[in-house]
């Protein structure tokens, strides 16, 4: 008789079915029975059969049965995402196979997906295209989803948003004035970790600063300025930088 133990990482699914990932160990372990079901006094085990999906992955051999005593082995599916029938069955030194046992699983193998989404306030793109501008009323937050492939997904756990090194909100996040690194990934219930994504964010805070020069051809008076029509007028303005950051004139 052989009993199947499925190790960790694992998540049981709405309905029942336990999910894994190539990573989760499965253990088999096999005792010769002789005349009663449990009475373990045959004369040991000999081997082990692993079919996966009807198709023979794995034969485990003991090197030294005995009776009485327990034959383990342990192994791994490298089948990919997707659900899998598992069939197995011990067999003892006198040839004598076990009637086969089945379980089910589902792998699941791959992460998260996810995204920065900007709520509100105004954006500009940056020169060079990496990153972006941003006033500072810009909120972020990350949107991220597991996705179901051959119908298993394992379920969102975490999600992780770091500004400039520093854990962050994930679910609302307001950023000062300056440049900021933004970092961000998501990872499921079994472990499966996404690619860090990353982009720059320049928050500009400041206001242009302008200028009104006016020329020779006019006069101070109590009011200001008295011009001709002949006086040069010229407007000029300037983004100052401010933290590191300079968005522009529009």
């Amino acid at each position: 008789r052989t009993a199947l133990a499925i190790g960790s990482p694992q998540e049981i699914s709405s309905d029942g079915v336990i999910i894994i990932t190539t990573r989760t160990p499965i253990n088999l372990t096999s005792i010769d029975d002789l005349r009663d079901d449990a009475d373990s006094a045959g004369l040991g085990t000999a081997a082990q059969s692993v079919f996966v999906d009807g198709i023979r992955t794995s034969t485990f051999t003991n090197s030294s049965p005995a009776i009485g005593e327990a034959f383990s082995s342990t192994f791994t599916l490298i089948e990919g995402d997707g659900t899998h029938i598992l069939a197995y069955y011990g067999r003892d030194l006198e040839g004598n196979l076990e009637e086969v046992r089945k379980a089910t699983v589902a792998v699941d193998n791959t992460a998260p997906l996810s995204a920065l989404v900007v709520v509100g306030g105004v954006q500009a793109s940056s020169e060079g295209g990496s990153g972006f501008y941003a006033s500072p009323d810009t909120a972020y937050r990350i949107a991220s989803e597991d996705p179901s492939v051959e119908g298993v997904a394992s379920g969102l756990a975490e999600i992780r948003l770091w500004d400039n090194g520093t854990p962050a909100s994930s679910i609302g996040t307001v950023l000062t004035e300056g440049i900021h690194a933004l970092s961000w990934q998501g990872v499921d219930t079994l472990g499966n970790t996404e690619v860090v994504s990353s982009t720059a964010v320049f928050v500009d805070a400041a206001p242009p600063v302008s200028t009104l020069h006016v020329g020779a051809v006019s006069t101070v008076a109590a009011g200001g300025l008295v011009l001709t029509p002949w006086t040069p007028v010229n407007l000029s303005a300037e983004d100052p930088e401010s933290a590191g950051v300079r968005s522009g004139l529009a």
